[in-house]
């Protein structure tokens, strides 16, 4: 990794709610709600509210999974810049002789362990971010598709109607 990345990374520093003037969604005050299994017999408003609670989820869910990845990326760089520091600073002698015992002694480094702990952390947090943007984009699939097949199933007239006022 070259220094430009390192530096281009360390810029960015804490979670924003602006990016380049656009606001980045913030927690949505309802929580997640079920998706009950009688959907099909959910009032249409009903319908639309999960739905649109969905959508805000999802979309605040996603900055938070970006942010994530970005203190992950930031981690690892520590992470490789400590243990390559670690392994220059104890370089003596040949080769052969050295590479096992630095490598030994890097990763056993208090300072090595606790940034490989910090990159963990923030690799796994990432991960259950994923899992869950999965699961509210699915949901909010789900919804989507009961609402459009409800237009479809309109009368003509009556989707025509709302689209002429």
């Amino acid at each position: 990794m070259t220094n430009t990345k390192v530096l281009r990374r360390r810029q960015y520093s804490g979670r924003p709610s602006l990016f380049d003037g656009v606001p980045l969604g913030r927690r949505p005050a309802k929580g997640v709600p079920e998706i009950p299994l009688n959907l099909p017999d959910l009032h249409d408003k009903r319908v639309m509210e999960i739905f649109a609670l969905y959508v805000a989820w999802n979309n605040f869910l996603d900055v938070q999974r970006v942010t994530v990845e970005i203190e992950e990326a930031n981690a690892e760089t520590d992470l490789k810049l400590l243990e390559a520091t670690s392994m220059a600073a104890g370089w003596e002698g040949p080769k052969e002789s050295r590479i096992t015992v630095l490598r030994a002694e890097r990763d056993i480094d208090p300072e090595v362990v606790a940034a490989r702990s910090r990159f963990e952390y923030a690799k796994a947090w990432r991960k259950m971010l994923a899992v869950l943007c999965g699961n509210m984009e699915r949901g909010a699939a789900l919804l989507s598709r009961e609402l459009t097949r409800r237009v479809g199933r309109a009368p003509v007239e009556g989707r025509s109607a709302g689209w002429s006022s």
